[in-house]
């Protein structure tokens, strides 16, 4: 560590005395002030520490092999429990990042940047992740320390966001227009977190179930500036700060022709990614609320001949109407043969570009293992099978569950992106969803901004 840096610890303003923190016990928000100082913040060291548990009820009874049947997203982790990340000025309360649904955006993250050998053991450690869901849920939502009050599992979790793996120090004097730090992490319903790993769907034995943190406090790494650097700041008449943001969009299909035109605002557009999963899975115990899928049609019955699968055939990216940056269409294999459970190599690569345009990996989950087209079912409407395999339902994947996903990266030379502030995005899909089952899709747009800090008050410039 260099002899100018030093670590700070931060503790939430909004805690209550005993340090318990729940969504079911009316707690659902961290909030955490880094002051005014002279100094720069290093955001990629800025992580969430604290203590992680599962109870059964109210009571706080432990969930035990008993309960069996509940699960959380083993490729998440903790991780599942953020439903929404905030940075914002102290001085000015001006947001300079929110993403909404973050926790599905670290999903795409993860499956995309890191390989199967991180998720195993430093994530593990880390973010209470393990792509084997058995071994997660017997080792977290399971954990038989959760009968011992000070034994509970241990995480410590980087703030995966733009701001953060943009690699720019925050400034946190009030000279440079921050005034210091405020970081707000929403906590997930634990319905959206919790869920039955059951083949049945049975919920019955966790139906009062819910997570809670404990001791939790925010570390991360400042580091002073030289004095004649500080100096120099204070007399400029203006400063500049460029950062990365993640953006987040929230958007239903239901049919064969899909259309989406969003006014982004943003000069510098670099990639959009996202995720589907069926509406009706969402704030369900009986479902995976997390799960990145892709589109599915009603299941009627518990026919073998019913058919969920709403295989994409054809994607169009836009810009003010026009194909862009692709100047055609991206028909996809399953367009001319329905069979294919591969999905098109088009789809796979953009959206892993997508998403590591700015993560710079050269890693990834994503593999034949965990990413198909899914076929029919058989006589449990879990049970999803591939032609080719045998029948395995979509909670019980491998290597951490489906890692679907679309995608497009519109800069991964320059930086500078593409400028969507006066013309619409758009997005058109061909999709075979031909029953009344809506689909949610997970919109994520990665942008570069800058804060211009000038006589005490700042902009941002988009």
């Amino acid at each position: 560590m260099d002899s100018r840096n030093h670590n700070i610890q931060i503790y939430p303003t909004n805690t209550l005395a005993n340090g318990k923190v729940s969504f079911k016990n009316g707690n659902p928000v961290l909030r955490f002030e880094i002051g005014e100082r002279d100094q720069y913040l290093l955001a990629h060291t800025i992580r969430l520490v604290g203590k992680f548990s599962v109870y059964k009820d109210a009571a706080r009874t432990v969930m035990t092999d008993a309960n069996a049947s509940c699960r959380m997203p083993e490729n998440l982790g903790v991780y599942s429990c953020i439903d929404s990340l905030t940075f914002g000025t102290m001085r000015t309360k001006q947001t300079l990042e929110y993403i909404k649904s973050y926790s599905r955006f670290v999903a795409s993250y993860l499956d995309c940047v890191v390989s199967k050998e991180d998720a195993m053991t430093y994530l593990n450690n880390q973010a209470l992740i393990m792509p084997n869901y058995r071994t997660q849920q017997a080792g977290v939502v399971l954990n038989p320390k959760n009968a011992d009050a000070g034994t509970k599992n241990s995480f410590s979790i980087p703030l995966i966001s733009g701001i953060a793996n943009g690699g720019n120090p925050i400034p946190l004097s009030s000279s440079w227009g921050t005034g210091g730090l405020e970081i707000t992490i929403n906590l997930m319903p634990d319905t959206n977190v919790l869920f039955s790993g059951l083949a049945n769907s049975d919920s019955a034995a966790f139906t009062n179930g819910f997570y809670e943190f404990s001791d939790v406090s925010l570390v991360a790494e400042c580091t002073q500036p030289a004095a004649q650097e500080l100096q120099a700041l204070s007399s400029q008449p203006a400063s500049t700060f460029e950062f990365n943001t993640i953006s987040s969009f929230y958007q239903t299909i239901n049919s064969t022709n899909a259309t989406l035109n969003l006014n982004l605002g943003q000069s510098h557009v670099l990639s959009v990614f996202g995720t589907f999963v069926p509406v009706n899975y969402i704030n369900t115990l009986s479902e995976n609320g997390q799960a990145t899928l892709y589109p599915l049609n009603k299941v009627a019955g518990n026919s073998a001949s019913s058919v969920p699968k709403a295989v994409i055939e054809q994607l169009v990216w836009t810009r003010a109407g026009s194909r862009y940056p692709y100047h055609y269409n991206q028909d996809m294999q399953q367009r001319d043969d329905a069979s294919n459970e591969t999905p098109d190599p088009q789809i796979i690569r953009n959206y892993i570009n997508a998403v590591g345009s700015f993560a710079k990996g050269t890693k990834t989950q994503v593999s034949t293992a965990n990413n198909y087209v899914v076929d029919n079912i058989n006589s449990n409407p879990e049970t999803i099978y591939r032609p080719s395999a045998s029948g395995v339902a979509y909670k019980n994947i491998p290597l951490g569950g489906m890692t679907a996903g679309i995608g497009i990266n519109y800069d991964s030379v320059s930086g500078n992106g593409v400028d969507f502030s006066q013309v619409p995005f758009g997005l058109q899909m061909q999709v075979g969803l031909t029953t009344d089952h809506p689909n949610a899709l997970y919109l994520y747009v990665h942008c570069r901004n800058t804060m211009i800090a000038s006589g005490g008050s700042i902009q941002i410039v988009t």
